[in-house]
């Protein structure tokens, strides 16, 4: 008798122990680019409302006084240049004098940029 109480006791923290709520996954699509797209896997967001602002795209979502956003932001020339021209031609020095081969298209240009601008 207490081998079954256990066993159903056991039967019964294992299906609690599952969530009953399915995540939902929510893709983020800039329109005008084909290809650029983010993926958010969530419980608890429901609803994401859509938006111009000017050249970029704006997704945002609250509930219990959490706001999730996600901003697709184009670059005007003057930003391409200093987020990401710039950084590039000093990487790419680098890289050179180094003889490694040198990535053309990376995140790490706008992060190096970000790195070393005060905020």
């Amino acid at each position: 008798m207490k081998l079954k109480q256990m066993l159903f006791g056991i039967f019964i923290l294992g299906f609690l122990s599952f969530s009953c709520i399915e995540k939902k996954t929510f893709e983020f699509i800039y329109p005008k680019q084909n290809g650029v797209k983010i993926s958010l896997l969530s419980d608890h967001f429901k609803k994401f409302n859509k938006e111009w602002r000017g050249s970029d795209y704006y997704y945002s979502a609250e509930k219990d006084g959490f706001i999730c956003s996600v901003l697709f932001y184009k670059l005007d020339e003057e930003e391409k240049l200093a987020l990401v021209e710039v950084p590039k031609l000093v990487l790419g020095k680098k890289f050179k004098d180094a003889n490694k081969d040198f990535p053309e298209n990376s995140p790490v240009f706008p992060y190096s940029y970000f790195k070393i601008t005060p905020i």
